[in-house]
């Protein structure tokens, strides 16, 4: 019996890997697309007020401020808590790769070294 180029790529083992791929492409899609529009919209509005004579505020020109980053600490507990949902994970879930629960060892451990590291940097601090 012969097996048709759809039928084997209609197997599970191609489809979910493709389809992950196709929405990580598409998710650059989405944000590149929206991007432009604002830079668009942006270039519109510095036409319009060029048209009509008025001045541009240099505000308008100027890139939007970066927002404040997340605490250090939220970070490294995201990785502790990483870590530890993928021992779990694999140690319960998967009857067939219970061997890889090490891998959830990576990020708890960088988590780990992390909250560490805020310890003694606010520790020097004083």
């Amino acid at each position: 019996m012969t097996v048709t180029l759809f039928e084997r790529i209609a197997t599970e083992s191609v489809i979910i890997p493709v389809t992950a791929m196709l929405v990580a492409v598409a998710l650059v899609f989405v944000v590149l697309h929206f991007r432009h529009q604002r830079h668009q919209q942006l270039l519109d509005t510095v036409r319009h007020l060029a048209d009509k004579g008025q001045p541009v505020p240099p505000e308008l020109l100027q890139p939007p401020p970066e927002p404040e980053s997340a605490s250090p600490l939220i970070g490294a507990l995201s990785a502790v808590g990483a870590g530890l949902g993928l021992m779990v994970f694999f140690q319960f879930g998967l009857e067939g790769l219970r061997w890889l629960w090490g891998v959830g060892a990576i990020p708890l451990f960088i988590g780990v070294g992390m909250c560490i590291a805020l310890f003694i940097e606010r520790r020097g601090r004083r």
